[in-house]
């Protein structure tokens, strides 16, 4: 009798197991994923490591030289979908980073997934598409100094509006993003830092797949993984508008605050500049080759009025090249190709120039700098697993004797990623 019901047990066990298809799975590189309810519901867990040894060494000073070792990432993520109720969140936390929480949204899917709405804080797209490349594609060690003079993080709280329409074989993804233009924490921890300094910030950005599109995911790798069978190309643009920002690149405030006259009794009001950034990029794959380029220009406007102190003794106006000395102005160009063997070695190439709105400003921001990557780089499971290897040859303008001065630096870097 014992044995009928223990038998009649597992038997019902298995058939209700085999009728809902709930599944658990583990792939290094997709994460501990839960599927339940016939896949009405999906949550995965993942996370990635990344740890980098790089050696400096200034070009006009042979004899000093850097060692550093340093974790560039300790990230875990959370993702869960609600299939009946068109529902995704993610969570993503860095604990690298000063500010570990680096994504928190929850998006909905409408239109028959032809618009995706979401709200919190994420990655936004108004950058360009390196920066909104997740760290754990990288195609070097490091991002291009494009991206990084321009960007920090490239996260911001705020409501993001994705689409994307067939047109034939062509596949347009337009997208909106109003966010508070403060980057990530806009609002702060602490009891003074709670507000959002200036206005919002808005913006948006257009891709165009001519060809249709890339293999899932391989449009935001850097190497052709999936070595596309035939010829894909990603044409973009993306533009932004900060509403007065405080911070350099518009990802945080309070970094600097200014002052305008509304009275006529002499009275004052902050204010702030507004930062405008116009992107333009290309991507270009096919049989493990690979190419892309991209643009930026950024400005500022709304300066006329603006002063830097209440104080008449010492009040100074702003003028269009002083703005240069607290916000990132100036142009970028990134230029990179690479090709992916089939025994899963890559040799990839990258030029980089930044360049200041006002190049007599020695206090900018921005100076001129130059960047040539070689990188090689070993994929033992895909993005899940690779060693790199980068040697970057710099130049730059530093200021000495308040006089811009042209430097030198040569840079090694070796790089092991682990995605689980």
């Amino acid at each position: 009798m014992k044995k009928l019901i223990l038998l009649a047990f597992i038997y019902f066990t298995l058939s209700e197991a085999a009728i809902s298809q709930d599944s658990t799975y583990f792939e290094l590189g997709q994460g501990a994923n839960l599927s339940l309810n016939d896949g009405d519901y999906f949550f995965s867990l993942g996370g990635n490591l990344k740890s980098a040894y790089t050696y400096t060494r200034d070009t006009a000073e042979i004899l000093t030289s850097k060692h550093g070792f340093e974790m560039q990432r300790a990230q875990f993520s959370l993702l869960g979908k609600a299939r009946n109720e068109k529902m995704t969140f993610y969570i993503l936390a860095d604990f690298v980073e000063v500010w570990s929480l680096l994504e928190a949204w929850v998006g909905f899917d409408i239109a028959n997934e032809k618009i995706f709405i979401a709200v919190g804080q994420k990655l936004v797209n108004t950058n360009n598409r390196e920066r909104n490349t997740h760290e754990n594609n990288f195609q070097f060690v490091n991002r291009s100094i494009l991206s990084s003079s321009y960007a920090r993080l490239g996260r911001e709280f705020g409501l993001f509006i994705d689409g994307r329409f067939a047109l034939g074989e062509m596949i347009l993804k337009p997208s909106l993003a109003f966010t508070s233009g403060d980057g990530i924490n806009s609002f702060g921890n602490g009891t003074t830092d709670r507000y959002d300094y200036g206005g919002a910030k808005f913006g948006g950005r257009l891709e165009v797949f001519p060809f249709g599109e890339f293999s899932i995911g391989n449009d935001f790798l850097g190497a052709d993984l999936a070595r596309e069978s035939t010829p894909k190309v990603m044409l973009g643009s993306a533009f932004s508008t900060n509403q007065g920002a405080s911070e350099s690149v518009g990802e945080g405030h309070g970094e600097f605050v200014f002052f305008s006259q509304i009275q006529s009794d002499g009275s004052f009001r902050n204010a702030y500049p507004n930062y405008q950034k116009l992107y333009a990029d290309v991507i270009f794959k096919y049989k493990g080759f690979n190419a892309a380029l991209e643009y930026v220009n950024a400005s500022a406007s709304e300066i006329d009025g603006l002063f830097t102190d209440t104080d008449a003794a010492s009040q100074t106006p702003i003028f269009q090249g002083d703005i240069a000395q607290y916000l990132a102005l100036g142009t970028g160009l990134n230029i990179q190709a690479g090709y992916l063997a089939k025994n899963n070695w890559s040799l990839d190439l990258r030029y980089t120039q930044v360049n200041p709105e006002f190049e007599n400003e020695v206090l900018s921001v921005i100076t001129n700098q130059e960047n040539v990557t070689i990188g090689l780089s070993k994929f033992l499971k895909g993005q899940a697993m690779k060693v790199q290897i980068n040697a970057d040859f710099l130049t730059f303008d530093q200021l000495e004797n308040d006089a811009l001065v042209e430097k030198g630096e040569i840079r090694g870097s070796v790089a092991f990623q682990i995605i689980f």
